[in-house]
Parts: C-alpha cells; structure tokens; sequence
C-alpha cells in the first residue's frame, strides 16, 4: 500500500513539474516581447520614409508592395505611395538600409513581414526553398483548425460540469486531439510564411510567432494529460487537463486576434 501511495505521489508531482515548465516556456516568451517590441523600434525608427525622404517612418503606417512591406510617415504619404507605387520604386534603396532592400524584387521592405524570408538573396530559390514558402501560404487558412477545435474543446468541458453528461468529455477529447494536430502543422507552416526569424521588424509580428509557437508546444501538453485523463479516474491529471485547456483555449485566441491584426490593423474589431 506505502509503494502505490508512494507511485501516486510522483505521479502528481511530475504532471506539476511538466505543467510547470508548460507554463514558464509561455510566460517567458510573453515578457520577452515588450523587451524585444522596444528594441525593435528603437532599430525601426531610423529608416526614412520613400516619399518623403526627410521624415522618420511611423512602425505603424505601411504598405504592401511586390509582395513586401514599405514603411512610411504618415498616411497622406501613404495615400501618394499606393497612387502611384513604381514612381517611388528608386527612392526606396536611398533611404532605407541596404540590407532591407538586397533582394531580388528591390521592394525595399524591412525585414519584419511574413514574406522576410522570401527575397533576402539575389539566386533563384532552390526547389525545397521554394517549396517551403508555397507551404507557408497555406498558414492563413490552417490556423482557423486550432482556434476553433481548442475553444470547441473548453466548451465541451463546461457543458461537462453543467449537465454531468460523459460525452461532452469525450467530444471534448476529440477536440484537443485533432486541435493539437492542428496547432503544431499550423505553427510550422507560420515559421515557412513570416521566415525563420528570432526577431522581426515588428513588435506585433515578434508577439505572434512566439505566443503563436508556445501555444503549439502547450497543446502538445494539453495532448498528453487528455491521454492520461481518458484512462485514469478524476484526480490530478483531471484538474492538470482542465486548467491547460482553458488556458490553451484564452492564448490561442490571443494569436488568432494578433494574426488578424498583421493584415487589419490593431483595431479591427473595434466597435
């Protein structure tokens, strides 16, 4: 009986300690970013806008451009640029890093958008690069799978509670499997699409992929303890499965919000 006591025991000790790390890795990476976002845009402010050559570029206005991104101060200049974008076409290797603009289209962008990897040099891309950036496409659309199946998963466990009926758990489990699965292709092909960037010209793009790629490493987690709670009785792998959930469920909305933001803005769900 002392040795079952004593298995059990361990057993909850390690789900903690796993739990533990789960939660360190995500809060790590959510207190590096404000320190990287500042850091960037100390580097960012020093580029000069296209159109108006003596004017610092605002991180926060740009445009789309042959595929990249082009900062600018303001948006009348960005009004000027997309009215006629060729005619600024030169002046963007004047007033901006010669290291943002060395690739093989001349956009001159930054090096912070999801496209950062797809130009940086002046050969043809090989066939596995090329095939890398065609599987990024495909990252917008896939990242609807986790956002749904998660928080349809932490739905199904409070419906679980309300009525006590079994089979929300096992809809629930059905969820995190195929969520998980879901996290982790979508969290990849979002490495294929922004480039294999540790930082990026934008603080808002930084947060994304790092929260973005957490979430996929707490899904794995979030996996494993469903495992465990399909084939014990409720006990602390139960209480362990659900807090991850929920917290999987409120962070993967997160990215999804951020990820909306890179194409409309901060303020897209404004009332």
């Amino acid at each position: 009986m002392n040795l079952i006591a004593f298995q059990k025991k361990n057993r909850s000790a390690w789900h903690l300690w796993c739990f533990a790390i789960l939660i360190g890795f995500v809060s790590i990476g959510t207190l590096a970013t404000p320190a990287l976002a500042i850091l960037i845009t100390e580097t960012s402010s020093s580029l000069m806008c296209p159109v108006l050559p003596d004017e610092q570029v605002d991180p926060d206005i740009f445009v789309s451009f042959e595929g990249r991104q082009v900062f600018l101060c303001c948006e009348g200049c960005r009004r000027n640029f997309l009215a006629d974008p060729a005619s600024y076409r030169e002046g963007l290797a004047s007033v901006m890093p010669v290291a943002s603009v060395d690739n093989h289209d001349g956009s001159g962008k930054v090096d912070h958008d999801h496209g950062s990897d797809h130009g940086s040099d002046h050969a043809t891309p090989g066939f596995f690069r090329r095939l890398i950036q065609w599987l990024g496409k495909f990252h917008p659309a896939a990242v609807h799978f986790p956002i749904a199946l998660l928080m349809a998963g932490a739905m199904a466990e409070i419906l679980k509670m309300m009525t006590g009926d079994a089979r929300f758990s096992w809809a629930s489990r059905f969820c995190v499997v195929f969520g998980t699965v879901a996290a982790v292709g979508a969290a990849t092909l979002g490495w294929f699409f922004g480039g294999f960037n540790l930082v990026d010209g934008r603080w808002l793009m930084t947060t994304h992929r790092w929260l973005g790629t957490a979430t996929a490493v707490m899904a794995i987690g979030l996996l494993w303890l469903c495992l465990l709670d399909a084939r014990k009785e409720p006990g602390e792998s139960r209480r362990l499965y659900l807090v991850l959930l929920f917290l999987a469920a409120g962070l993967v909305s997160v990215v999804g919000f951020l990820g909306g933001s890179l194409v409309y803005g901060l303020d897209h769900l404004a009332w």
